[in-house]
């Protein structure tokens, strides 16, 4: 090592781990400029240089760690996205409960020919309900399932979705994958 030159040793690891976070929240940048005006100073008063920034990068793994972190984040935002949407589901199908509810409390109340829009409403709502219900308890039941439970839902979906029978795509829907025609 020449005079004028730092070692990785010559910083701290709690220092070189304030470095990597600084890096790590700044989203990784590739220009070790932006990332050497944005990391604080030793107690001492010194930074790293450019070139010891990139050397701390490549000795610590950074660009490895950030990916993993990068993967947890994701899984943690997919299943706060995943529990919003149940939520908002749940908060729905509840909505149209109270409304089908009412519906119904109107026709009992006033009978059938006193207002159509009650018997709509009740119908609607009924069917609304029975629809985000369904939606709601899948979609929770999918993020509670593990990577491989995930991956075999999909695989037995798309067999189901693709076998052919005399020339024609089974229908999701069916049971027993029989063409209504015959």
């Amino acid at each position: 090592m020449t005079q004028g030159q730092t070692s990785v040793r010559e910083f701290t690891d709690d220092y070189i781990e304030r470095c990597f976070e600084v890096w790590y929240s700044m989203n990784q940048p590739t220009n070790m400029q932006i990332l050497q005006d944005a990391i604080p100073e030793t107690p001492e008063g010194r930074k790293p240089g450019i070139q010891m920034l990139r050397q701390l990068r490549d000795t610590y793994a950074w660009n490895e760690r950030a990916d993993v972190l990068n993967v947890k984040a994701i899984e943690v935002v997919e299943h706060q996205l995943i529990d919003q949407k149940a939520t908002m589901l749940k908060r729905q199908a509840e909505q149209a409960l109270q409304i089908a509810n009412l519906a119904r409390d109107h026709l009992v109340e006033n009978g059938f020919d006193t207002s159509s829009s009650a018997v709509s409403a009740l119908f609607k709502a009924t069917e609304e309900e029975r629809i985000v219900r369904g939606v709601s308890e899948m979609m929770i039941k999918i993020s509670k399932m593990s990577p491989e439970e995930l991956m075999q839902e999909a695989a037995k979906l798309l067999k189901r979705n693709s076998e052919v029978i005399e020339g024609e795509t089974v229908d999701p829907e069916s049971e027993l994958g029989e063409n209504e025609n015959e």
